[in-house]
């Protein structure tokens, strides 16, 4: 039996086959997939208890949820009202546009998946955020999903198939790149785990010291024999006066010879700050998260300022593009395929030094007769004007772009600036002449 049999001849002929392997091939790439309870424990261990983790992914998922967005039409022209920015406005009765964004980009941050489910319309009312370790792709030929599950193994489950032709569901799976696999995208956790271990331990490393009082381990020796009942009283002891961060500096008094040595102290026994600083600076390069923002102690003002331009042009940006261009892809077309979804960056307070220099470089070039006000406008993002702002212009006192004979206009315009100089109608026709190539406008002057 053909695998897909359902299917007409004619129809056959419009699946949309992967060229390697064919559309009768169902392709198997289980090699690199972390289950459910995985990409649980990845949340529990990564995101809720590491700090570091936690406020990386925060950097990302909530400065991406607060760039705002808009519809441009065929024409280019924004269009300010549509039931599409509505239903981005308030995706469903729970959430808000920003939140819902932030809860997306944390699941993608976080196991490398999220997906998004519409209300089942045509024009969809709601869109559901569903929960990426309750998912599964069920694998499909031609790289092409057969359907993705919600909730299997558990008390409720809901499929929502995907169409053959077309490639189209209701769900829209949001993944990072990963080359171990063609269904599943690679956790970020997963990456930063060893870093996150690391940290991890470091930190219970340090609480428990403070609970040992600060102190490194060490041994209570004497030179003579000491009954099991004495140790066990100077156990108690420890644990009743030096143990615990309230007992902090008390004073034991040590009789019978008693005296306390500490053992050496070696890596196990230091304050792990140097490990934890490593730990940070894997971390952050691992979400490309510039130092800074995530506590680092060198932080000051100045630098805080390009560590939040950096994280927008290196991170936020390439992962928004990606995440409007799937929208473009899969939501819009369901209100109307000639509209096209963007992002404001105009509107970010961490750019505006950015845009301040942009506007900088643009204004000098217009006024140095390099670039019209118009091819201005379109490299900042603005609409062109037309007309006067589509020519060069030049400063009255320099010497104008074009010398060629043809431009009397131009020829005039240098024998009147020579003359304005102090320069009699001979001087000036020696010079057009000599230094120019240009005659017969020293009279006009």
């Amino acid at each position: 039996m053909k695998l897909f049999s359902r299917f007409n001849k004619k129809e056959k002929e419009q699946i949309k086959a992967n060229p390697v392997y064919g559309e009768s091939s169902l392709v198997l790439m289980n090699d690199f997939v972390s289950s459910p309870k995985n990409m649980r424990q990845l949340q529990i261990e990564g995101y809720a208890k590491n700090p570091t983790i936690y406020r990386c992914v925060r950097e990302i998922a909530t400065n991406a949820a607060r760039v705002p967005l808009y519809l441009k039409n065929a024409a280019g022209k924004e269009i300010e009202k549509h039931p599409l920015l509505d239903l981005l406005n308030r995706p469903n009765v729970m959430q808000s546009g920003k939140k819902f964004i932030d809860e997306i980009f944390t699941d993608h941050q976080t196991v490398g998946n999220a997906f998004i489910a519409t209300s089942g319309e045509v024009r969809p009312k709601e869109l559901w955020r569903l929960d990426p370790v309750k998912m599964e792709v069920e694998p499909g030929a031609g790289s092409v999903p057969n359907a993705y599950i919600y909730g299997k193994g558990t008390g409720y489950v809901k499929t929502f198939p995907v169409d053959r032709l077309t490639g189209k569901s209701q769900v829209l799976h949001r993944k990072t790149i990963n080359p171990l696999n063609q269904w599943y995208g690679l956790p970020p956790l997963d990456v930063a785990s060893v870093a996150g271990d690391l940290h991890n331990a470091g930190l219970e490393w340090n609480y428990s010291l403070l609970r040992n009082g600060g102190r490194p381990s060490g041994a209570l020796v004497t030179s003579g024999t000491v009954s099991e009942e004495a140790i066990n009283r100077l156990k108690e002891m420890k644990n009743s006066i030096l143990r615990g961060s309230k007992n902090a500096g008390n004073i034991p008094v040590l009789t019978n010879g008693l005296k306390w040595e500490s053992f050496s102290e070696n890596a196990k026994d230091m304050d792990f700050a140097n490990s934890l600083s490593a730990a940070d600076r894997y971390i952050a390069m691992v979400y490309g998260v510039p130092l800074p923002l995530i506590g680092n102690d060198s932080a000051t003002f100045n630098n805080i300022e390009l560590a939040q331009e950096k994280l927008y042009e290196d991170t936020i940006i390439p992962l928004l593009d990606d995440f409007i261009s799937d929208l473009n892809m899969w939501l819009v077309p369901m209100f109307d395929a000639s509209l096209t979804l963007c992002y404001d960056l105009d509107a970010v307070p961490a750019l505006e030094k950015k845009r301040q220099r942009l506007f900088e470089r643009h204004k000098s070039a217009v006024d140095s007769g390099i670039i019209t006000r118009d091819e201005a406008r379109i490299a900042m993002g603005y609409e062109p004007k037309g007309g006067a702002a589509d020519e060069l212009l030049v400063n009255s006192g320099l010497i104008p772009i074009d010398m060629s004979e043809e431009n009397t206009t131009d020829k005039n315009q240098l024998a009147k600036s020579l003359a304005a100089s102090g320069y009699n109608v001979e001087e000036i026709k020696a010079i057009m002449q000599e230094d120019f190539g240009l005659e017969d406008a020293a009279t006009n002057a």
